[in-house]
């Protein structure tokens, strides 16, 4: 069975990756956006 503690680290894990991932994708110039069609 998984641990409290093992969940709780996997979601702090989770969230830091969805701030990254957002973060990169708030910080795309924008002539990127135009380039690809985003």
């Amino acid at each position: 069975m998984i641990s409290k503690q093992g969940v709780n680290q996997w979601i702090l894990q989770m969230a830091e990756w969805r701030k990254r991932e957002l973060w990169e994708w708030l910080t795309i110039p924008f002539w990127r956006l135009e380039k690809y069609g985003v």
